[in-house]
């Protein structure tokens, strides 16, 4: 966890630095700031996980520094560390991840850094998968694009087939009943001959999906198959 120190007291970033590095496990202190322009710079260089923020600066108070600090990096922790209690709604209001009075204690610095290693592991977990998550192109061409490869058109055997898979892609997230595909693809066919053509039609995205190797992630895109229609 890569951190910057904001404060306009030397012994105070100094005696911080050292809580963090010294009793604190995985925290390195990349860059310590006592002012607001060097906080700026310093923040767009190294894109920390997290800053420790003082509120009482001079120039610009902690507050604004930190709206604008988000304003660069929208993901990255705030915790704001001060002599002063009656701050603490406004810098909720910035979503800071915790608040800390000073002389900060050992062990109450602990939790907070306890906070944000879980937070940045659930920061990790998704990004790792959206990293194996496969994409859909739906415009011009429907394509296909899986982890690590090129994106790939999609043949389809007839245009209903890539009109009934857009369909249901759109819908992933319902159960879209037979009635309504049949009403919106063939309308003007009787009930008996557009229900055979609902499901030749599925049976040719089933086919189609299987030969692009999109079968190994129909759960994930939530493609029905003719039970659910």
């Amino acid at each position: 966890m890569r951190a910057i120190l904001v404060d306009d007291e030397q012994l105070a970033l100094e005696r911080l630095k050292l809580l963090l590095e010294r009793d604190m496990n995985g925290v390195e202190v990349v860059e310590l700031c006592s002012n607001s322009f060097k906080a700026f710079e310093m923040v767009d260089k190294h894109r920390p996980d997290v800053v420790f923020l003082d509120i009482h600066m001079p120039e610009l108070d902690g507050l604004k520094l930190g709206e604008r600090l988000q304003a660069i990096i929208p993901d990255m922790e705030i915790v704001f560390v001060t002599g002063y209690d009656h701050y603490a709604v406004q810098a909720f209001e910035l979503y800071a991840l915790d608040y800390i009075m000073k002389p900060v204690e050992p062990e109450r610095l602990r939790r907070t850094v306890e906070r944000l290693q879980g937070k940045l592991k659930g920061k990790n977990n998704n990004r790792s998968k959206e990293a194996s998550t496969p994409f859909i192109f739906c415009f011009n061409k429907i394509r296909y694009q899986l982890p690590g490869e090129e994106p790939q058109t999609i043949k389809w055997r007839t245009s209903k087939a890539q009109e009934l898979f857009a369909y249901l892609l759109h819908h992933r997230d319902r159960t879209i009943d037979r009635s309504t595909l049949i009403e919106l693809l063939w309308p003007d066919f009787e009930v008996s001959r557009a229900s055979q053509q609902l499901y030749t039609t599925i049976y040719h995205i089933r086919q189609t999906l299987q030969k692009s190797d999109w079968i190994r992630y129909r759960s994930a895109a939530g493609i029905w198959g003719p039970d659910t229609a």
